[in-house]
Parts: structure tokens; C-alpha cells; sequence
């Protein structure tokens, strides 16, 4: 069984193998216990036990729901991909929060698709536990009782609760969008709450992964997916700190990248770089954490087949909260025909640290295609570059409000651009000692305040204005009727 395990799940088979012997280990030990403790107590008393549980979990989640605000707290989010086609995808959620319960509802969901992005409304629901229980319920049991304080309402046929013969195959890329959505609504909800050190942001929910196969060099067959940035997404900032580089894997908070150097030993590739990504991670008072980007070379073997897997190729899914910024897209990018080992091979000291020295410098000769994360199979040739990315987290706050100092410090680390210092932060600093000025940074800043009262605008203007606005009609393919989200043609599936 774990060898099969080891052949059908083979993110790092290794690593997989003592992973699952760890787990059983443990499992069998609360095995052993609980019969131990059957024996003394009797079967009665355990069934009662646990039992008991479930009920004091349902009745600790109900009584800190009850000290939040009542009210009904809404957000929307968005994709930007259905498979490889570009495609508007929206999210809706609306969480009316009476007494000691909480009705999630998603009508103005995008409805189904024929895509095998939806999924069905427990499912939904489980990507919202995602968060519920890691930030508001992070120290109740990991229960079932802890949920039964939640109403799930999603309407039939919407994407997140497709007909019975839909394909749902890629419902955990959909479900970013529930992932975005719930610490939305929860933040606004617990604001004011003796719980408001557990809001954040939303973590990336970007992450992407490339999918290789072929001969490694050992010429030992392999078909992987290399899991490096899709295990290396940024966290969303919280009330009173950034969150974490490359703090993991939103779908599992306690998941970790496989080993870099692991993963070159093992398979047909070298890293050209593997480094937290500039800008990353979305602005704000506190800052999202960075995400990562890494670039895979075909090497010891004449090519291999690969595709990506991912999203968010123009617009971030990981919102900001309360004025912070977005996180980063993440697009495509594939060099072919390059004379990288030429170069290394004569000791150039010119290769690209990051992508955007790939992309805009183009020290490496060869041909660049910016596409899509999502790509479809295609063969990478000896020498190729692939770059993969990882998202950053949201950001928390007004960026004006962000210690000048700390600003700086991210700049020196990489973390963020001069540009970004500059003109997001309004942060004003020598260009060659990177030394902060205060008092030109204070006088930005208050120009900038003054900027934004000056386009302000009522909000009948702005909604008269942003209501007259529309998406191309190729990117609403998937979205329904504009702006209502309602089904316009009949779904036929044969």
C-alpha cells in the first residue's frame, strides 16, 4: 500500500513514504489508546466522550459567534481563468450573522460551466472551513460540532453547485474564490471583537505548479508535479504584523515545499533561481507575505514534456483587507531556443537573478512567450527556461500608514521595488545609500492625502460612472448576464 501511495501521489516519493509512516504511526497510537481506554472505562464511556466532543465544540463556536456584531457582511472576488481560456469568474458571498449563528450565501455566483471548474455545496463549504478553523476557531477542536452553528445557501446552478453529471475536477482552483471570500466577510464581522487579533487578509490562493513527464536523468521514466510554488504561497498581512514569506499552502496551513536541491537530484531539471518574489505580496500598513518564483532548465536530457497548472494570470483572487492591496498576478513566461549553457559554460556573470531580470534585461538569447499560467502540454527542450510562480498574501491597511523604516527594510531585502517605495508607499530615501528622509517622506505622504480628497468623488457619481462600465465580451464568457451573473444560454451536456 505505500509504495502505490508512493507511485500515485509522488510528490517527492521520499518525503511522501516517511510522511505516511509518520501519520499511521500516530494514527495506531490513538488507536491502542482509545482501546486502552475502552478497557478501563467501558465502551459506553468512550462513545459518551466523544459525543461530548461534538457538543462542547458546537456550543464554544456558538458562544464566540455571540460576541460578534450582528449584521450582514458581503464581498466579492474574482478569477481570471476557466482551464487555458481567459475568463471572468465571480464569487459571491453574503454571511448574515444573527445571535450565535451565521448563514453563508452565495447567490451572485457565476453560474456552471462546461468546464470541470464547479464544484457542489459541501464542498464549498470545506474550503471555508479552511479559514474558519485555522483564524476565528483556531484554538476549538477541528470538529464537525464547531459547523454546526453555519446555514449554507447556495443556489442550484451556480458554479458552486453544479448539476449532478458537471465535471468538478478542478473544483479546489474555483474554490480560491470561497477561500478569498470567507476572511472577507469574517474580518468585517470581527472587527470590533474581542477575536480581532485572528483576522487577516487572505493567503495567495495563487499558487501554481508545473507537471512534467519523461525520462529523468538516470533514464528512469517520471511524471511529476513540481510542487515548489504551489507549497510556497504568501500569507495575508494580519491587524498588527505582515504575514509570512513563502509561508506555505493555503489548502493545508501545515504543508512545506519539497527540498529544491531534492528535487534537481531527482529530476531532469536545474533551477535557474528559486527566491522570494519582488512585489509580491499586496501593500498595505502590514504588508502580505511574499510568494516565490522559480525557473526550471531541462538539463542531462534532450527534453521533456511539461504543462502549468494555476491562475490568476491578470487579476489577483487575494484581495486585500480594509485598504490593503491586492496580491500579484501571476502570468506565464517560457524562453526557448536559449543559449543559457553556452553562457554558463564561459562563466557569464550576466544570468538573471529573478523574472523580471529574465524578462527585461534578456541577457539569455532566445525566444520569450508570455502567456497564461495555465498552459497546455507541450515539449521543453534542453536548455529552455520555465518560470513558476507563487502569489504573495494580502494586504492589511492604508499604505500610508506604514513605518517608513519598515518600508525600507523591505526594499533592501528584495521584498519590494524602489518604484513601489516610492510611488505606493510615498517613501522618500537617497538612491544611493537607500537612507530614508524623513521629512521629504512626511511632506509626500500629506501631498498624497491631498491628491485623494482631490479625486474623490460622492457615491452617486461613482457609481454612475462605475456602473457604466464593462468587460469585453470574450471575458464574459463564463461570467452570465452583465453584471447580474444569471445563466443567458442552456448548459447541454451529452
Amino acid at each position: 500500500m505505500l509504495r502505490m501511495m508512493e507511485n500515485f501521489i509522488g510528490r517527492a516519493p521520499r518525503m511522501q513514504a516517511v510522511d505516511t509512516r509518520a501519520r499511521v504511526t500516530g494514527a495506531d497510537r490513538l488507536r491502542v489508546r482509545i482501546v486502552e481506554l475502552a478497557v478501563e472505562k467501558g465502551n459506553d464511556f468512550v462513545r459518551g466522550l466523544l459525543r461530548r466532543l461534538v457538543v462542547e465544540a458546537e456550543e464554544a463556536a456558538r458562544r464566540r459567534i455571540s460576541t460578534w456584531n450582528d449584521g450582514v457582511y458581503r464581498s466579492t472576488i474574482f478569477i481570471d481563468t476557466i482551464g487555458r481560456e481567459p475568463a471572468l469568474v465571480r464569487g459571491v458571498l453574503t454571511a448574515t450573522k444573527r445571535g450565535d449563528s451565521i448563514i453563508m450565501d452565495f447567490e451572485g455566483s457565476s453560474p456552471e460551466n462546461d468546464s470541470p471548474y464547479n464544484c457542489y455545496p459541501h464542498i464549498a463549504a470545506a474550503h471555508a472551513a479552511i479559514y474558519i478553523y485555522a483564524y476565528p476557531f483556531a484554538d476549538l477542536p477541528v470538529s464537525n460540532g464547531t459547523l454546526a452553528a453555519f446555514e449554507w445557501r447556495v443556489p442550484e446552478g451556480c458554479l458552486f453547485n453544479a448539476g449532478a453529471d458537471a465535471a468538478i475536477s478542478n473544483s479546489p482552483t474555483v474554490n480560491s474564490l470561497v477561500m478569498s471570500l470567507t476572511p472577507q466577510v469574517f474580518a468585517r464581522m470581527m472587527f470590533d471583537s474581542p477575536d480581532r487579533i485572528q483576522i487577516g487578509a487572505p493567503n495567495s490562493n495563487n499558487g501554481s505548479a508545473i507537471i512534467f513527464a519523461g525520462l529523468n536523468q538516470y533514464g528512469i521514466p517520471v511524471a511529476e508535479l513540481e510542487a515548489t510554488t504551489l507549497n510556497t504561497e504568501g500569507q495575508g498581512a494580519r491587524t498588527d504584523m505582515d504575514g509570512v514569506h513563502a509561508y506555505g499552502f493555503p489548502w493545508c496551513h501545515a504543508g512545506r515545499s519539497p527540498d529544491g536541491e531534492d528535487t534537481e537530484t531527482e529530476y531532469q531539471f536545474l533551477r535557474l533561481f528559486f527566491n522570494l518574489r519582488e512585489d509580491s505580496g499586496g501593500f498595505g500598513k502590514f504588508q502580505g507575505g511574499a510568494g516565490t518564483e522559480t525557473a526550471l532548465v531541462p538539463y542531462h536530457v534532450p527534453y521533456f514534456f511539461w504543462q502549468g497548472l494555476g491562475k490568476s494570470s491578470a487579476i489577483s483572487c487575494s484581495a486585500g483587507l480594509f485598504g490593503g492591496y491586492p496580491s500579484s498576478a501571476c502570468p506565464g513566461i517560457w524562453v526557448r531556443n536559449t543559449n543559457l549553457f553556452e553562457k554558463m559554460n564561459r562563466g557569464d556573470a550576466d544570468l538573471p537573478a529573478n523574472a523580471v531580470q529574465l524578462a527585461t534585461a534578456r541577457t539569455i538569447r532566445g525566444d520569450y512567450v508570455f502567456e497564461n499560467i495555465n498552459r497546455p502540454t507541450r515539449v521543453g527542450m534542453n536548455g529552455d527556461v520555465v518560470v513558476q510562480f507563487a502569489a504573495g498574501g494580502g494586504g492589511y491597511g492604508d499604505v500610508l500608514l506604514r513605518d517608513p523604516a519598515a518600508v525600507m527594510a523591505d526594499v533592501r531585502a528584495g521584498l519590494i521595488s524602489r518604484w513601489t517605495a516610492e510611488n505606493v508607499y510615498a517613501v522618500r530615501f537617497d538612491a544611493e545609500t537607500l537612507r530614508l528622509d524623513e521629512e521629504a517622506t512626511q511632506r509626500a505622504r500629506d501631498e498624497e492625502r491631498r491628491r485623494r480628497l482631490a479625486r474623490g468623488k460622492t457615491w452617486d457619481a461613482f457609481h454612475a460612472e462605475w456602473s457604466a462600465l464593462r468587460p469585453d465580451a470574450d471575458a464574459l464568457k463564463h461570467f452570465g448576464s452583465w453584471p447580474d451573473g444569471i445563466r443567458e444560454t442552456p448548459l447541454v451536456r451529452i
